[in-house]
């Protein structure tokens, strides 16, 4: 960041990346984090998962906020599901998956007309 520029003039992922590195000064014991991945770019979300991994290994309690569950596999250890502010579901993702039992939504891509048909393997 230049010195003298106004905050407001920089990129959503600039501003971020500075949100994100004021509560990481002075190694804290609990971070508490809102969508922290918002307006980065895919290189610095992996930064920041490696900082927060670190952190967690090295004793600080990290919470954060997220819409994107599948971001969130493998890299927490439990997962609090909120529907406007009443607990829903509470545990490993893996389990909540088991547990959701969810819907399952299929895709389907039509041919153009007068495409062949996709061959299929017996």
């Amino acid at each position: 960041m230049e010195p003298g520029r106004h905050v407001g003039t920089y990129s959503k992922g600039m501003r971020q990346r500075r949100g994100l590195a004021q509560p990481l000064i002075g190694a804290p014991r609990v971070l508490l984090l809102d969508e922290p991945t918002t307006g980065l770019d895919p290189e610095m979300r992996q930064r920041l998962y490696d900082i927060l991994a670190e952190l967690a290994g090295g004793g600080t309690t990290v919470l954060l906020s997220s819409h994107a569950l599948p971001e969130l596999e493998g890299r927490v250890e439990r997962v609090v599901i909120l529907d406007r502010g009443r607990l829903v579901a509470d545990g490993p993702l893996d389990e909540l998956r088991r547990l959701a039992r969810l819907p399952l939504r299929l895709r389907l891509t039509l041919a153009a007309a007068g495409a062949a048909p996709p061959r299929h393997a017996h």
